[in-house]
């Protein structure tokens, strides 16, 4: 928070300043010093709480972002395994995976997802 010493005020018009000594005018000015500060204030702890909100966001958002990567590489080791079944028919009437090597990758796939979504 910007302290009241720090508020660099502008300089007040001459006709002001008439009649007034210097240690007047710097009181004048330590006054419009504190007054800034002072209507600043509630501002500067709204800017503080929004920034403390915009980093629990974000980390609310890292855990999502997370979560939806970890989804979508499980997502794509079944559309793998699934590629990998549903292989077409050679052309000679044979399949490219025996029942056996099917079962397992199904397995396998399913396997990795049920301890995933755990």
């Amino acid at each position: 928070m910007t302290g009241a010493s720090n508020v660099k005020l502008l300089p007040p018009p001459k006709w002001l300043l008439e009649g007034f000594t210097d240690p007047t005018i710097e009181r004048l000015c330590d006054y419009a010093r504190a007054n800034v500060a002072h209507a600043t204030a509630p501002l500067q702890a709204e800017i503080e709480a929004l920034r403390a909100e915009a980093i629990e966001w974000r980390g609310l958002f890292d855990m999502a972002k997370a979560r939806a990567d970890k989804a979508e590489a499980r997502a794509e080791r079944l559309a793998e395994a699934l590629r990998l079944i549903a292989a077409p028919m050679r052309p000679d009437g044979t399949w490219n995976r025996d029942r056996e090597a099917c079962r397992q990758i199904a397995r396998d796939a399913l396997r990795d997802h049920d301890q995933e979504g755990e």
